[in-house]
């Protein structure tokens, strides 16, 4: 199959999502392109090389006073729903000889249309939509209650359509009703080989820019646990005040190196950091970014599933209020990856 896979690229978590599912496409013998931008274009390159990875306009989220707006992220990205002849009309032009058999669409707009003009199945791939067909912590704050209307919207508006829906999230629990695919984390073949040997040296951390006025605190926690924090996903500068705090450029190979030779992490709970930090049992304390529903919602699930394992990030004395024990047993399976890809290749028009 030819596939045509689009993604949103901001934040790490998408393009670790394409990683694990494009990599076991093109294992299997199938011929996958990827459409995105920013983070996700790095990372992408660095895998599959330039001829597979086309960078292109795409929707991003929108910060407010350090936090992000999704009411602002919605409006200022409207052109990408209202106008999309204009934006597909280059990727179109790219197949040139090459014409997918179907398109995946990872929190991102175009795909669906590509798929409308060129009358081929479309597939929605994300997390974001667990907060509308999954059950959701109880007492849920009558803020994050709207937000997650609003991101009905959003994702009706991106494909109001599609032949299959994939959720991925490690944690969520579908409602009886929900029509869509549940696969669970989704993680990296990398991470199959991978198991969790605290080398007694370091803690990762991975966070956004959104959270640099917490350093001090964790500066706190490196000097009193006597490690170095191996700081991934800011820029280098934010550092420069830290001696204990180490920065290290986003790279594949080294996260994972890291991750599962720490002997914890400080991480914000987006899906694809609690599918792997999940996958290999490490115990990690969760940092949400402000106002990011999202992720708040992550860190109740993680909390409820596994208490022994995740636990809110307050202060550099949560270490000593609640240490954590990571099993360091797999917790996840290449299931969720494999499942992905089981589903897309049942959309195959037969030989």
């Amino acid at each position: 199959m030819n596939i045509a896979y689009t993604l949103v690229g901001m934040t790490r978590g998408h393009a670790s999502r394409a990683l694990a599912v494009g990599g076991e496409l093109i294992e299997r013998g199938h011929d996958v392109r990827f459409y995105t931008n920013l983070d996700a274009y790095e990372l992408l390159t660095k895998r599959f090389g330039f001829d597979r990875v086309k960078e292109i306009d795409m929707p991003k989220y929108i910060f407010s006073n350090g936090k992000i707006s999704l009411f602002r992220t919605i409006l200022q990205n409207s052109g990408f729903v209202f106008r999309r002849e204009k934006y597909t009309q280059p990727i179109i032009a790219s197949f040139d000889k090459w014409m997918p058999d179907v398109t995946v669409s990872d929190f991102e707009p175009l795909a669906w249309w590509i798929s409308q003009k060129l009358r081929i199945p479309h597939i929605t791939l994300d997390s974001q939509r667990f907060m509308i067909s999954s059950e959701m912590p109880k007492r849920l704050p009558l803020s994050d209650n709207i937000q997650r209307l609003l991101m009905w919207l959003l994702l009706y508006s991106f494909s109001p359509f599609a032949d299959k829906r994939i959720v991925s999230k490690a944690f969520a629990i579908p409602t009886e009703t929900a029509s869509e695919n549940y696969v669970g984390a989704i993680t990296r073949k990398k991470l199959d080989q991978l198991h969790w040997k605290p080398a007694r040296k370091h803690f990762v951390v991975y966070i956004k820019e959104s959270l640099c006025d917490r350093l001090r605190e964790i500066q706190v926690v490196a000097k009193e646990t006597g490690l170095t924090g191996k700081v991934y996903g800011i820029p280098a500068h934010h550092l420069l005040p830290y001696k204990e705090l180490e920065h290290v450029v986003t790279c594949e190979d080294t996260f994972l190196h890291d991750l599962s030779s720490c002997e914890f992490a400080i991480i914000t709970p987006g899906s694809q950091t609690l599918a792997e930090t999940w996958s290999l049992g490490i115990p990690a304390y969760l940092l949400p970014e402000p106002n990011q529903f999202e992720q708040q919602i992550n860190l109740h699930l993680a909390r409820q599933a596994a208490p022994y394992q995740y636990a809110k990030f307050i202060s550099p004395r949560t270490l000593k209020d609640n240490p954590l024990k990571g099993r360091g047993l797999k917790s996840c399976t290449s299931y969720g990856r494999k499942r992905v890809v089981d589903i897309i290749e049942s959309l195959q028009a037969p030989s």
